[in-house]
């Protein structure tokens, strides 16, 4: 069995929303070169991860996730 379920962040973001998606920013900005990453996007992640209040202060912002759950059973 698989559920899934999508979470979406719009502006304006609370306090510690804001601290975790900045910080997965930061996390992600490091090692996107090494990841085939065109030049415009590690350059467009780095200014993100750079100033991220400039990014979460535009009022159409939105961050979006996709969790996934999957339930199976091993035959005994």
């Amino acid at each position: 069995m698989r559920k899934g379920w999508l979470v979406e962040r719009w502006a304006p973001l609370p306090t510690h929303t804001r601290e975790f998606i900045a910080m997965g920013l930061c996390y992600h900005a490091k090692p996107a070169a090494e990841h085939s990453l065109s030049p415009t996007d590690c350059e467009a992640l780095n200014v993100a991860a750079a100033d991220p209040d400039r990014l979460f202060d535009y009022p159409d912002f939105c961050f979006r996730e996709y969790f996934v759950v999957t339930l199976g059973r091993i035959p005994a």
